[in-house]
């Protein structure tokens, strides 16, 4: 198991997302890392604008039954350096208070779906530019005026906010492979590990906190559950968590300088 890792200040972090997120014209959801090749949106049964910004280029439906797909680097290069392909349907069917488009992304084509029925199949050439990467980086977008609330599911990292004065920290282990930290949506440190590693090349299974800093700060350590951990009046208030636990996060506060999880 690993020893232990201390941090300086640092910012806003991530937590890895699997769930359906909202968003609307004046919050964006930003998801990294993408874990697999679909994603979805559910769009209000009254309709709506939406665009979801990819690091290929974006994805877009407007007036219910219209949208485009954009590619960075591609075709003529005449639209914004790429090549817009536009595409139609007919009005879909909502379902349970929404219309669903399912989105499957693959280094051959791009396919929508609506109810296991797909709307619009766009194949992929030499010409293709930046659409034959794979999707690693999702931005949603409302256009629509109305005060709609769109949601979005995708595997990955999702961006939080700095909220309440106070950041997230995230901390990534996988097991025998590597050990990441990582920061702002940028990694901050990446150790491979092999056959020299020691114990790092076993799991996670006990955390314990630790803090330095004199001043009676308090910092949060999420495990599968936020638990708080501070040092007041010289005393340290430790956390012991035990278990398997690859993926966990320390939240600090933006004034804190140094502690150990």
């Amino acid at each position: 198991m690993l020893a232990y890792i201390a941090f300086a200040l640092l910012s806003c972090s991530f937590v890895s997302g699997h769930e359906w997120r909202p968003f609307t014209k004046g919050h964006k959801v930003e998801v990294f890392d993408i874990k697999n090749n679909v994603h979805s949106v559910r769009m209000p049964c009254n309709g709506g604008w939406f665009k979801l910004y990819y690091n290929t280029g974006h994805f877009e439906i407007f007036a219910n039954n219209k949208g485009n797909l954009f590619c960075k680097n591609a075709g003529r290069k005449n639209w914004y350096g790429g090549e817009r392909y536009d595409f139609s349907f007919a009005k879909q069917h909502c379902v349970n208070g929404f219309v669903q488009f399912d989105v499957v992304k693959t280094s051959k084509d791009f396919s929508v779906y609506v109810s296991g029925n797909r709307i619009y199949k766009k194949d992929f050439g030499s010409y293709s530019g930046d659409c034959l990467q794979s999707i690693n980086r999702i931005t949603s977008h409302v256009y629509d005026s109305r005060a709609l609330t769109f949601h979005l599911y995708a595997q990955g990292w999702l961006k939080f906010q700095k909220e309440n004065n106070s950041v997230n920290k995230v901390i990534v282990s996988d097991g025998a492979h590597y050990f990441v930290v990582s920061v702002n949506g940028k990694q901050l440190y990446k150790k491979d590990f092999n056959s020299y590693s020691g114990d790092c090349l076993q799991g996670i299974n006990r955390i314990t906190t630790y803090v330095y800093d004199k001043r009676a700060l308090s910092f949060y350590l999420n495990a599968q559950s936020w638990l708080a951990f501070r040092k007041e009046n010289n005393y340290h208030n430790k956390v012991s968590v035990s278990g398997s636990h690859d993926v966990h996060s320390v939240r600090a506060p933006c004034n804190s300088t140094t502690f150990i999880p």
